[in-house]
């Protein structure tokens, strides 16, 4: 099992009407195993998939679905 946690960021630079940061993975320990990045325009869209997902425990399935729809969906923008 894995704990997710999104962590937005803002950058210098950052267009308006966007987010940007990054989902850590957890896995037995207490540090960060894993961060996906993700940067977006799709700010509702990403809202709605954030509340879903956030403060969640995953399996390893879950994880690799994750990853590939995070990097299709919400990277870019």
């Amino acid at each position: 099992m894995y704990f997710i946690s999104f962590i937005e960021e803002f950058w210098s630079g950052q267009k308006p009407d966007t987010t940007i940061g990054r989902i850590e993975v957890y896995g037995d320990g207490e540090y960060a195993t894993e961060e996906i990045p993700w940067a977006t325009d799709r700010v509702d869209r990403f809202g709605e998939f954030r509340e879903r997902w956030d403060f969640r425990n995953i399996t390893a399935y879950h994880l690799e679905w994750l990853r590939g729809f995070v990097e299709k969906e919400f990277h870019g923008g």
